[in-house]
This record gives C-alpha cells, sequence and structure tokens, in this order.
C-alpha cells in the first residue's frame, strides 16, 4: 500500500455467532435503550440452549450451551447487528478524532467500512496513525465483544475506485 492514498481490508469474524459475549449483548442492548424487562427475556432466550448429541442412534443427553448467540435462530441475527453497532460507533469516534481518514468522504455519511454477516471491509487511508488506529479498534472490539478475527483470510490492497470481487 506504499505510495497508495486509498486502501480496502477485507476482514472475516472467527466464528462469529458462536464466540460472541452474551453479556456484551445485553450491555449493547442496555446503552442503546432497551429497559431491564426485555434484557431479562432475551437473556434468558440466549443463555439457556441445551444440545442433545446422538450415538448409534440414542441420545446422550444435554449439553448446555456456554457461549455465542444460535445460527438459524432469527433472533440471532437482530443481535448479532446491535453487536456489530458498537464497532461502527468507534470507527465513527475515531473518524471524527480525525484518527482515521475514510477514503468515501465525499458522500453524506462518510463510509469507513461495511459490514455483511462476518465480514468487515474498512476504506481507510493507510497512514501510520490510521493503521494504528484501526488495530487499536478492532483490539478493543474483540475484547469487548469476544469476537476475533480469522486472521487468515484478512486481505489488503490499494483501491483505485474499481468494484473489488
Amino acid at each position: 500500500m506504499v505510495g497508495s492514498n486509498k486502501s480496502c481490508m477485507k476482514l472475516n469474524l472467527r466464528k462469529a455467532y458462536d464466540t460472541v459475549n452474551r453479556d456484551f449483548v445485553i450491555h449493547i442492548m442496555k446503552a442503546i435503550g432497551f429497559d431491564d424487562w426485555w434484557t431479562s427475556r432475551i437473556y434468558e432466550c440466549i443463555s439457556t440452549p441445551t444440545f442433545s448429541i446422538m450415538v448409534r442412534g440414542r441420545p446422550t443427553g444435554f449439553i448446555q450451551s456456554s457461549r455465542g448467540l444460535r445460527q438459524g435462530d432469527p433472533l440471532s441475527a437482530y443481535l448479532f447487528t446491535m453487536v456489530m453497532e458498537h464497532f461502527t460507533c468507534l470507527m465513527d469516534i475515531a473518524e471524527h478524532s480525525r484518527k482515521i481518514t475514510p477514503i468515501f468522504r465525499l458522500v453524506k455519511p462518510s463510509v469507513s467500512h461495511l459490514i455483511y454477516a462476518d465480514n468487515l471491509l474498512v476504506f481507510i487511508k493507510p497512514s501510520d496513525e490510521g493503521i494504528q488506529s484501526l488495530v487499536n479498534i478492532l483490539s478493543s472490539f474483540e475484547d469487548a465483544s469476544g469476537l476475533s478475527l480469522n486472521k487468515g483470510s484478512a486481505n489488503a490492497g490499494d483501491y483505485d475506485g474499481s468494484i473489488l470481487v
């Protein structure tokens, strides 16, 4: 990315639904205004699933889930979206404090990143401060949410305005 003033990073979250910190989900819900009535019911839904394993065609009992959100549960997609909103807030704070500079600043609102399911596309100018700020944001987000990057699938490169595949 040397010499370029635009970069695109494609990042993937490792086992996204399976590793979300449930307490963080509730924290985010409270932060955006959900009251105790709702958060207690949601916590009950996400903290009580059990699973049964079949061995030779017979159930072997139940195993209590200890973390994450259930894939396939319609509620999980909404809760995961709320968790990812925290990443957006961290990116917005970094942009407003001029620690990162999005490459799409002429559009309103400016676009520093896109999120689709467990994939992140980050569009920032590749300055030393910007990259270090992004690393700090990702580290803070990982610590709080329980989510981590799949470092083996991360890609970065110059962005020249053409469509990325």
